[in-house]
């Protein structure tokens, strides 16, 4: 019965990592594009000395998070989507790495939301 309903092992799993995967990328998309905007807030801080040093911090772990995320993301989908139902139930690994991958996706975006906060409070 397994080998009947093969397609459902892959295309379930497929289409909801892909869907989740294209949210990670539009969500490091929106931030990565507040690094410039970001950047050029700390430069031209008048904060003090001390929140300015933990602005700058926070700055560099946010765009070492959003890095970690792009890199992950990057090539998810196209692997996700080569996967055939010929291929179940041995690819199951590859559903699970990819789903291991976007909890690290989802906690890494947590951290540089954090961050962010942490930078708006230092800087105001």
């Amino acid at each position: 019965m397994v080998y009947d309903y093969r397609v459902y092992m892959v295309m379930t799993p497929q289409t909801d990592l892909v869907i989740v995967n294209d949210e990670v990328i539009h969500a490091e998309g929106l931030l990565a594009g507040l690094e410039s905007t970001i950047s050029t807030h700390i430069q031209s801080s008048k904060a003090n000395p001390t929140k300015l040093s933990d602005a700058q911090s926070a700055f560099a772990d946010y765009q070492a998070k959003v890095t970690a995320v792009q890199s992950l993301t990057s090539s998810q989908s196209a692997t996700l989507l080569a996967q055939t139902p010929q291929g179940a139930p041995g690819n199951r690994s590859v559903f699970l790495q990819a789903r291991n991958n976007l909890a690290n996706e989802y906690n890494d975006l947590h951290v540089a939301r954090s961050d962010l906060a942490g930078i708006i409070s230092d800087l105001s």
